[in-house]
């Protein structure tokens, strides 16, 4: 018997390194592919101790993708590509908060579709956040750079994307 959980042992930290290595794969080649292709990345502050609320099955994926392990690598990457600034925004009530009219829905829980009912707008719960989350940057970078409007704020941000696609 001893012989016999000594090998399960030695599988399970096979499988541990694996699984380690295939995050670490994962986090290179993530933070490659978003540093060529983008100028800004929004990144979300984690609170952990907000994390003591989840799931023990939560808790567990999040310390096995290394969110923390992510950002350092892809801080690091940003510095090599000078063109490429990494923002950390807020995440309270972007799931929540219609990104079309602003309206908080208090009641969405799990689900994977956002239904506004005050504009009727629909969208994948993980785009309205991400959209929210780019409203947040554009309101809090208006403030700091004194911008009279939002479009003109959009335009300059839009400017920079254009010309880092199109390799000016």
């Amino acid at each position: 018997m001893h012989k016999k959980r000594q090998n399960h042992r030695k599988a399970l930290h096979r499988l541990d390194g694996k699984i380690s290595h295939i995050v670490q794969d994962m986090h290179k080649k993530s933070a490659l592919f978003l540093c060529k292709s983008y100028n800004n990345i929004f990144l979300p502050k984690l609170d952990y101790h907000e994390c003591t609320k989840l799931t023990r099955k939560s808790r567990s994926s999040m310390a096995t993708l290394a969110h923390c392990c992510f950002h350092d690598r892809l801080t690091m990457k940003a510095e090599q590509f000078h063109s490429t600034s990494i923002h950390e925004i807020e995440e309270d009530y972007t799931s929540k908060t219609c990104s079309s009219c602003g309206n908080l829905k208090d009641d969405l829980g799990s689900a994977k579709v956002y239904s506004c009912i005050k504009c009727s707008s629909v969208f994948d719960r993980d785009f309205n956040a991400a959209k929210n989350i780019m409203l947040k940057y554009i309101c809090e970078h208006l403030m700091a750079s004194g911008e009279s409007s939002i479009s003109s704020a959009l335009s300059t941000e839009n400017g920079r994307l254009a010309r880092k696609h199109h390799g000016a």
